[in-house]
């Protein structure tokens, strides 16, 4: 709130708020981003993540200044609720008969070249998998032409070490876990590595639908998430011992 405050005396971006915020929360929390490519420099790009924890978003909002799509559920949210209205958060209502409403709203967005974050899982999940991709919200990329980037966002090392498939669960929040004692777990665990893998990016001219446009995102993120687990544990094999010779 402090920040916002300021922004407005000195008159500043307020767009640029939840940027450093995040920024911030996570310089204290023990997460460390490590990034892998290069963000897309088009504006608006349309980037499309995996997702397992609220952590994501603290994590792709330090990265990307743009406007979060995310489940009207997170409207009531304490705290996460304040900074992505602050953050221009879209919440969409996942009923059906709302679709073509809410990807007519989307569209002005972009019309104000706004960066767009998207999780279209549609859901979080243990952090071992990739859901498939609910292909509506390709939707108005498709419409718009508008250049997609899939990201991976994966939870490698703990206090430097690789995080085996048992321990992914703790970073992940899904189901009906409680918000604040998962908070807690992550903060006491120790110093967590997040990759945040930037793919190619995707042109939808290209593609014959959007359910195509969805797989081939889903395909990249999936590849992304198994290779930077595969990279942990690789480069902390013990090295063989060298005999010696007499």
């Amino acid at each position: 709130m402090g920040m916002f405050v300021l922004a407005i005396v000195f008159r500043l971006n307020t767009h640029k708020i939840p940027l450093y915020w995040h920024r911030g929360v996570l310089a204290i929390s023990g997460l460390r981003v490590h990034i892998v490519g290069t963000p897309s420099a088009v504006t608006p790009t349309l980037f499309a993540s995996n997702h397992s924890s609220y952590w994501d978003i603290m994590v792709l909002g330090s990265l990307i200044e743009g406007s979060f799509i995310a489940k009207k559920e997170i409207a009531s949210w304490p705290v996460i609720s304040f900074l992505a209205k602050l953050q221009k958060t879209y919440f969409v209502d996942r009923k059906p008969r709302h679709a073509q409403e809410q990807l007519d709203d989307l569209t002005l967005f972009l019309h104000d070249k706004r960066n767009l974050i998207l999780f279209p899982e549609g859901t979080s999940n243990d952090g071992n998998r990739v859901y498939p991709f609910k292909p509506t919200l390709f939707h108005m990329a498709e419409q718009e032409n508008l250049v997609i980037q899939p990201v991976t966002v994966v939870y490698s090392l703990l206090d430097g070490m690789p995080i085996h498939r048992g321990l992914r669960p703790l970073t992940a929040w899904y189901g009906d876990m409680d918000l604040f004692s998962h908070l807690w777990t992550v903060l006491s665990m120790g110093t967590l590595q997040v990759d945040v893998v930037f793919h190619e990016t995707l042109d939808p001219a290209t593609f014959p639908s959007r359910k195509d446009i969805a797989k081939k995102a889903h395909a990249l993120i999936e590849q992304g998430l198994g290779q930077r687990y595969r990279n942990a544990f690789m480069d902390h094999e013990p090295k063989p011992l060298r005999r010696r010779h007499a």
